[in-house]
């Protein structure tokens, strides 16, 4: 169904790889992009859980716009922590809007 402001669609596809990364963790990131009539937002690729910042970087083209999002997976010092390093992991994800400049 298309945004009612927009007049684009989300695929069911791009929903579906967005709640595998939340709830379900199975990815590491997933880029979205147009289709090519440019009425739909597709998955264009994603990363496994092994995958990092650069394979991120290295998915987006350097001459055309992708939305993405990542999942970030840290630390932080916590007194309260359990581990013996003190150390609490933590997760956040974030989205990404990613254009280039065309000149």
């Amino acid at each position: 169904m298309a945004n009612a402001v927009s007049g684009v669609a989300v695929s069911e596809e791009c929903v579906r790889a967005f709640q595998e990364l939340r709830a379900g963790r199975a990815h590491r990131f997933v880029v979205y992009k147009m289709d090519d009539a440019v009425q739909q937002v597709v998955v264009d690729k994603v990363g496994g859980r092994d995958a990092g910042f650069d394979d991120l970087a290295a998915a987006l083209p350097a001459d055309d716009c992708r939305y993405a999002v990542y999942d970030l997976d840290f630390t932080v010092g916590d007194a309260t922590a359990k581990g013996a390093d003190g150390e609490a992991p933590r997760s956040k994800i974030f989205f990404i809007s990613w254009y280039v400049s065309l000149k």
